[in-house]
């Protein structure tokens, strides 16, 4: 936080919170969450060590370049599609559909334009002619030629590179101006398993809300199983049961209680998180539905790892001065499901 905004020794007391984070996080990792042991275990925390001091250095540079917020509102809502694969009925009105998958998409070279189609190749084989599969062009630097001559599948594309936050509520406000009731979303670097959209629609169907599945590792290289071990993607569980925050990688919302994302959270860092926590205190809470699958593909080198959390730690002091009891509830989440299932259950008895 910026010292103008929340006094001299804010800053100071959030650095040494990220510290003690950083320090009880190496403690949990080494004696509870690596199963592995010997070589791979000392390996795992080692990058782990990366991770978490990129995170550090993200959140101190964060918190000295923070803005003030404008008054009057916390959201940043701009669409700037230039071209849409349009969807329409043989009599040229607007097809109307029941639910909506919407896939950002940022690609930059051949091999994310494979992995894209994988993703959507994924949805699809799910969709019925009901449903509908939006992705969003967030201004790639190769066009983005999926060749897929479908009536329920559609392409955005943007002029500009506006972030996932924007490229999401784009996607969105088309689905919805076409009758979509449930909107999921899902990450153009993940793969949906084979029931994951019939699982969201079904909590949906039976309790209109906000719902998070269970994001995986899609292979098992000492990065990604870092990840699975410190559950990244993987939304924390408070005492009550509910989700702290769901990854936009494998979320679903209801169009009952559906508002924008927020656009000022530039990069895919937060924006997700700050989602969740602002219907939090609007009384929309978000809930686990753990047999809605997503395997993710995570970005596997030493530098990757760095910038995916260097780029976290630089979001979070935003995200802190929206709202301020973000870190007390993160405090009281784990991402431990068993465990903390085990513990709400027993004080249930």
């Amino acid at each position: 936080m910026t010292k103008a905004l929340l006094g001299p020794t804010v800053s100071t007391v959030y650095n040494f919170r990220c510290l003690g984070r950083s320090l009880l996080g190496t403690y949990q990792l080494a004696n509870h969450s690596i199963r592995e042991t010997g070589f791979t275990k000392y390996c795992l925390i080692m990058l782990w060590l990366v991770a978490t001091s990129a995170y550090w250095v993200g959140a101190i540079i964060g918190s000295k370049v923070v803005v003030k917020l404008r008054t009057g509102s916390n959201l940043c809502f701009e669409d700037h599609a230039d071209s849409v694969t349009s969807i329409q009925d043989r009599e040229g009105r607007k097809r109307l559909f029941q639910a909506a998958v919407v896939i950002p998409a940022l690609v930059s070279n051949m091999a994310g334009q494979a992995q894209l189609r994988r993703t959507v190749e994924s949805v699809l084989v799910q969709c019925t002619h009901e449903q509908l599969d939006v992705v969003v062009d967030d201004g790639s630097p190769i066009a983005i030629n999926m060749n897929l001559d479908l009536s329920n599948f559609a392409v955005i594309r943007k002029s500009r590179n506006a972030g996932p936050a924007a490229a999401r509520n784009t996607g969105a406000q088309y689905a919805l101006e076409r009758g979509a009731k449930t909107i999921c979303f899902l990450d153009s670097d993940a793969s949906a398993d084979k029931e994951w959209f019939k699982e969201h629609l079904k909590m949906q169907a039976a309790k209109p809300g906000i719902y998070g599945g269970l994001t995986t590792s899609s292979s098992a290289t000492l990065v990604s199983r870092l990840h699975e071990c410190i559950g990244t993607l993987r939304g924390p569980l408070l005492p009550d049961g509910s989700l702290l925050y769901a990854p936009t990688c494998n979320l679903s919302v209801s169009s009952a209680c559906w508002v924008s994302f927020d656009e000022t959270f530039k990069s895919a860092a937060f924006e997700d998180v700050e989602f969740c926590i602002r219907m939090r205190k609007q009384g929309w809470k978000t809930w686990l539905i753990a047999t809605a699958v997503v395997y993710h593909e995570y970005e596997t080198s030493l530098l990757g790892l760095w910038k995916q959390f260097y780029r976290y730690g630089k979001a979070e002091p935003k995200m802190i001065q929206k709202h301020r009891e973000y870190l007390d509830w993160l405090a009281s989440a784990s991402t431990d499901y068993e465990r903390t299932k085990m513990v709400i259950a027993k004080k249930n008895d």
